[in-house]
C-alpha cells in the first residue's frame, strides 16, 4: 500500500521529470477518498467496459471500475459526494493526474 494520496502522486510525477521516474509505484495499491465529480462508461483499448470516475481533487484523479461490481453504487453518487475506494496505480494522464484501476468501493 502506497503511503500517498493520488494527488500527492500526481505532484511527485510533475516534479520527477516524467513517468519513467514513477515506474516503481505502478501496480501498487492506493487508498482514495475525495469528492466525486463525474461518471462515464467507456470501452477502452483492452476491449473491456469500465465505469470511469473523475474525482474533484487537485489533479482530477481518474478511477476505473468494473461495471458488474460497482455500477449499482456508483450511479447513486452526486457531485461532491465523497468517494472512498481502494485502487491500483495504473499510470498518469498527460496532465500528470493519476489513473487508478481495479478500484473497489469501500
Amino acid at each position: 500500500m502506497l503511503p500517498f494520496k493520488p494527488e500527492e502522486l500526481a505532484t511527485m510525477m510533475s516534479l520527477s521529470n516524467g513517468a519513467a521516474n514513477m515506474t516503481a509505484y505502478i501496480g501498487k495499491w492506493v487508498k482514495v477518498s475525495a469528492p466525486f465529480r463525474q461518471l462515464t462508461k467507456k470501452t477502452l483499448g483492452d476491449k473491456k467496459d469500465y465505469l470511469i470516475v473523475i474525482l474533484y481533487d487537485l489533479w482530477g484523479t481518474t478511477l476505473l471500475f468494473e461495471p458488474k461490481k460497482s455500477e449499482d453504487r456508483l450511479v447513486q453518487f452526486k457531485y461532491n459526494d465523497r468517494v472512498a475506494a481502494l485502487c491500483q496505480l495504473y499510470g498518469f494522464n498527460n496532465d500528470h493526474s493519476a489513473i487508478l484501476w481495479n478500484c473497489e468501493l469501500n
